[in-house]
């Protein structure tokens, strides 16, 4: 993905978290996407917002769906689509991350890497870590992975203090309780 596409999309998850209001949907619930071939347990305390039952978030094509903390909606994860489809759009995407990072305003590194994803393991994902520094500075984890020929990326993002705590109890769940067919 060019950074610049990269960049976009982070913003439209920036502009988004000045407007989240907690969702409802019912407790522990399983999303499940036929389509595209996974599915994770989300959390009882979280709400799942989807291009048919948006809630405060304003879907565009490339977003498949959002999963918000009801207590503190600015933690949330954003699921779109992403350019990244083959073994060659990988490799090239985690090279620019790991060589010139993000082109946004107060971006700072913490990590780029490679990891097994989902339950079983077996999914091969770029792991890309960073944070937004100013006058609200936000940390922000993104998965990219590719399922089926099609490329997902996963922005998990927390106000910078606490994302620690948000990541072991939300993000890192949720990431590993991925099922894929």
């Amino acid at each position: 993905m060019h950074p610049k596409k990269l960049c976009g999309l982070i913003g439209v998850a920036l502009g988004i978290i000045s407007c989240l209001s907690p969702g409802a949907f019912g407790d522990d619930q399983k999303y499940a996407n036929p389509t595209y071939g996974f599915s994770f347990t989300v959390p009882q305390d979280m709400a799942i917002y989807t291009p048919e039952r948006p809630g405060p978030f304003p879907f565009q094509e490339r977003n498949l769906f959002v999963v918000a903390n009801k207590r503190r909606p600015q933690e949330f994860i954003m699921v779109n689509l992403a350019t990244v489809n083959s073994d060659k759009d990988f490799q090239e995407l985690k090279d620019s991350l790991d060589s010139r990072g993000l082109n946004q305003p107060g971006y700072q590194k913490v990590a780029v890497q490679y990891l097994n994803l989902g339950q079983n393991q077996n999914v091969k994902a770029i792991e890309h870590i960073f944070t937004l520094a100013g006058q609200s500075p936000r940390t922000m984890r993104q998965i990219f992975f590719v399922h089926r020929g099609r490329g997902f990326f996963f922005t998990c993002t927390a106000n910078a203090e606490r994302f620690q705590e948000a990541n072991q109890a939300f993000f890192h769940p949720l990431l590993q309780s991925l099922a894929f067919e």
